[in-house]
């Protein structure tokens, strides 16, 4: 082999190797097995381990803008496996990204890519008692109400190779069901506003109560958390219209943001 040949070779098995450990601290996003995703096993694959991997924390009814700790749990059943890595993502029902997620210790970090955000690994994490754990925070969103979240992860149970030869990739998913609590904090109507006509068909008006003279802004979700619409008046002349014409018959949410106040209201487009 001519010595071009070998310096060639070395450096190709130097940026493999490179590739292997940057992924080892710092996963490529969207390997989650979410919708529109693959998993790790696009390049981890033929290990003999087995295990499983948990979401725990996520409850079956989410309270909006509500902190979390979430639970990440590889467990190991049986093979050789020595640790594991994980990542994790949180959609709504539209399949656009839910939340805000936080770290709690060195051991995971956060990425986006495409919109979504995620939790993943810095470093696999050695088996301690056929376990390997994170945990981290969530915070929900906001609106709209009665909307699917779905977090979606995938487990990496790996031999310890410093390769991608000899791993064993699990998936799971939890879903809960977001609850906007209408009460006279956060409720639109009984805060003085007035939200007209409902149902609606071409417009509807947004009335201030007679003491409110800050800017506002606004956004329109669909049932599965999709935003829509949004705007912004800074004028306290007259009532605010939002058009809602190109709209399909249904139930829709509006969030109006006033100086640090949120408030909610859901209405029927005809």
């Amino acid at each position: 082999m001519s010595r071009i040949r070998l310096i060639l070779l070395n450096f190709g098995l130097l940026c493999l190797a490179a590739t292997f450990m940057s992924y080892n601290s710092n996963p490529p996003e969207g390997k989650t097995g979410a919708p529109g995703e693959s998993t790790c096993s696009d390049c981890h694959s033929g290990g003999s381990s087995t295990g499983n991997v948990e979401i725990l924390g996520l409850p079956s009814v989410i309270n909006a803008k509500e902190f979390y700790n979430i639970n990440v749990k590889v467990t190991k059943t049986g093979g050789n496996a020595t640790k594991a890595g994980f990542q994790l993502v949180a959609l709504n029902a539209a399949n656009q990204n839910a939340g805000d997620l936080s770290t709690l210790a060195s051991d995971h970090g956060t990425n986006s890519e495409n919109g979504r955000e995620y939790v993943e690994h810095r470093n696999g994490k050695a088996f301690v008692n056929n376990v390997a754990e994170w945990t981290f925070k969530w915070q929900a969103p906001d609106a709209p109400d009665s909307s699917n979240i779905t977090m979606y992860a995938v487990g990496n149970i790996c031999n310890g190779n410093n390769n991608t030869s000899g791993d064993k990739v699990v998936k799971v998913n939890a879903t809960g069901k977001l609850k906007v609590k209408s009460t006279s904090t956060n409720d639109l109507i009984s805060h003085g506003w007035n939200l007209y006509p409902n149902p609606s068909k071409d417009f509807l008006y947004l009335q201030r109560p007679t003491d409110n003279t800050q800017p506002v802004s606004w956004q329109v979700f669909d049932i599965n958390g999709s935003l829509l619409k949004s705007g912004e008046s800074n004028s306290i002349l007259g009532d605010i219209p939002i058009e809602v014409s190109t709209f399909v018959i249904g139930q829709y949410f509006l969030r109006l943001n006033s100086g640090t106040d949120s408030y909610y209201s859901k209405f029927v487009k005809l």
